[in-house]
């Protein structure tokens, strides 16, 4: 019984065949008797379409087999549509002009310079974001030449009225996507996700993401590195020329009211590069949150606009000299700097450090060797001074009859700087 059912399928079949076969070719029996009347529509990703016609790609139709015994190459190419849907193979040949379809691609543009090309996905920092981020792919509409070609071929093969591009492989593609990227993205977060934070005064600076963005890389295992040393010492170097006020120009407001602008001298806040750097590389390698650690080869005592609140002025165009403690005046003095008209011994403005401080000791020199109860010194051999061979201080005496650089003080007023002084205190000469 079942093969009885199996038969009558079969012969149902091959009735819709011939039924098919006869209708078609009746309804195509007006065209001509060759196959100029072929047309592929093609359509591509923009939407646009061209044809290609036969006659302007040389096509060429050999029909096989039982087909052969049909008259009509129209009746051929229809019959061969019905039965290939059908999925029954019957053999044919095409061939077309290959060069000449190129031509046409190329002249409606989709082929050619103009087209845009695909980009690959990759990995960069977002400022805005302040993280990694996947910069996705783009796909572009430049088409893969001899894949579409082939593609044009296949379908004229199987006498296809229709095709749209965008639904094959004819499109070139990115190599590499974001699904690709997205465990190389998580590897590299988790590599950077620490900061480590620096508190000078009211200020705050943080090494975190930021600063490690242009340092990171993938080896030849494809596995994310950070070059520590590279990212510590660009960070180090930014934060020297931001913390760093050593030699700076000093706005001060003078015992009178004037506010000056003070050159630089050796006062202020200097960072040691390389033992800072050094600290900062050892908490990287801890991959986690720290406070980060400041080394300086000098500290003054305040950190801001300010960096005292005790210090000596020294006036050197009204020849005194002013101490102050904790903002407090303490005592004054009329002094002597060194000789105006020669600039070998004038006395330099400047910002100072006491470097240290002693007594009974002698100040020697090319022409002198003199005993002094105080000696301060705070720039080089430049220093403060008693001067008991000095009967009077002040006024107009430094033009002519000044020191050799040195600040000649009266000795009681050189002992009460002496005595109150330390590093703590800044050391500012003007004129």
């Amino acid at each position: 019984m079942r093969y009885k059912k199996l038969l009558v399928a079969l012969a149902v079949s091959v009735m819709v065949i011939i039924s098919c076969t006869f209708v078609v070719g009746a309804a195509y029996a007006s065209e001509p008797d060759n196959s100029s009347g072929y047309t592929l529509q093609i359509t591509n990703k923009q939407g646009e379409s061209i044809e290609l016609h036969a006659d302007e790609i040389d096509l060429s139709v050999e029909f096989h087999n039982i087909l052969d015994t049909l008259s009509s190459d129209s009746i051929k190419l229809n019959i061969y549509r019905v039965i290939n849907d059908l999925g029954i193979n019957h053999d044919i040949s095409v061939s077309f002009n290959r060069d000449k379809v190129y031509k046409i691609l190329t002249d409606a543009g989709w082929i050619g310079s103009n087209r845009v090309l695909p980009t690959d996905a990759y990995i960069d920092f977002s400022d805005e974001l302040n993280t990694f981020v996947i910069v996705p792919e783009t796909e572009g509409d430049t088409l893969n030449v001899d894949l579409t070609l082939d593609i044009i071929e296949t379908n004229i093969a199987k006498l296809n009225t229709s095709l749209n591009l965008n639904e094959t492989t004819a499109y070139l593609k990115p190599d590499v996507t974001s699904s690709i990227l997205q465990s190389s993205l998580n590897q590299l977060i988790d590599l950077t996700n620490f900061n480590i934070t620096y508190n000078i005064g009211d200020k705050a600076y943080n090494f975190g993401v930021n600063q490690m963005a242009n340092y990171v890389s993938l080896n030849d295992a494809k596995v994310w590195v950070l070059d520590s040393t590279g990212a510590a010492k660009e960070f180090i170097s930014v934060l020297k020329s931001e913390l760093d006020t050593y030699g700076d120009d000093l706005t001060f407001t003078t015992t009178q009211g004037e506010t000056i602008t003070v050159p630089g001298g050796n006062w202020g806040w200097r960072l040691d590069t390389e033992s800072t750097k050094q600290k900062l590389i050892e908490q990287i390698s801890t991959g986690e949150d720290a406070i980060g650690e400041l080394v300086w080869t000098q500290k003054a005592p305040l950190y801001g606009d300010k960096e005292f609140v005790n210090y000596v002025e020294i006036d050197m165009g009204d020849q005194h000299l002013y101490l102050y403690t904790n903002n407090t005046l303490v005592g004054d003095w009329p002094i002597v700097t060194g000789t105006y008209t020669n600039t070998g011994r004038r006395t330099p403005e400047g910002v100072y450090i006491l470097n240290y401080k002693t007594t009974d000791t002698y100040l020697r020199g090319p022409t002198w060797n003199s005993w002094v109860m105080y000696w301060m010194p705070f720039n080089g051999g430049i220093g403060m001074h008693d001067a008991n061979w000095r009967s009077s201080f002040g006024g107009n005496i430094y033009m002519y009859n000044g020191s050799h650089g040195c600040i000649n003080m009266p000795t009681a007023g050189a002992k009460t700087v002496y005595n109150a002084i330390d590093k703590t205190y800044a050391i500012i000469c003007y004129y």
